[in-house]
């Protein structure tokens, strides 16, 4: 998924969702910051246990954030 310096949906509510797993792919050196102020520097990766929804906001244009969804 690409972030911009907007609010993004990274994942959408699924009742049947464990887990999302995000990682950030961003090569420019941007870091996501997720509803709530949790942040996912270059490189790194969160897991986080939710059946709602998910959105981001990149430190710059052109983040980008890998999604992997577990039911």
């Amino acid at each position: 998924v690409t972030v911009g310096t907007t609010s993004t949906q990274l994942a959408p509510a699924r009742p049947g969702r464990t887990t999302v797993s995000l990682n950030n792919a961003s090569t420019s050196g941007q870091t996501i910051t997720l509803t709530g102020g949790a942040t996912i520097p270059p490189g790194a990766a969160r897991d986080i246990p939710t059946t709602a929804a998910i959105f981001g906001v990149s430190s710059a244009a052109g983040g980008v954030i890998h999604v992997v969804e577990t039911y």
